[in-house]
């Protein structure tokens, strides 16, 4: 499924995501595994699925993280 091509307006942009691709990205990386407030892959891939089971304007992937500030941060979000 092409999700940018089927819902454009659908824009998705956590954090750091606790994944092994810094270290084993060609050059090297940071490895997100060690990094401070690294969110778990099934803790995002959660939140993803509950916004597609009850689908609302803006959802974060953690309560702490601002979706105003989100918005007005993200130039593919048109303003409201």
């Amino acid at each position: 499924m092409d999700l940018e091509a089927e819902l454009p307006e659908v824009r998705m942009t956590p954090g750091v995501v606790v994944t092994g691709f810094g270290v084993n990205a060609p050059g090297g990386g940071a490895d997100s595994r060690t990094m401070p407030g690294a969110q778990p892959i099934d803790e995002i891939a959660q939140v993803i699925v509950e916004a597609i089971e009850h689908p609302v304007d803006e959802v974060d992937t953690r309560p702490e993280y601002d979706a105003t500030t989100t918005r007005r941060a993200s130039p593919a979000t048109p303003s409201r």
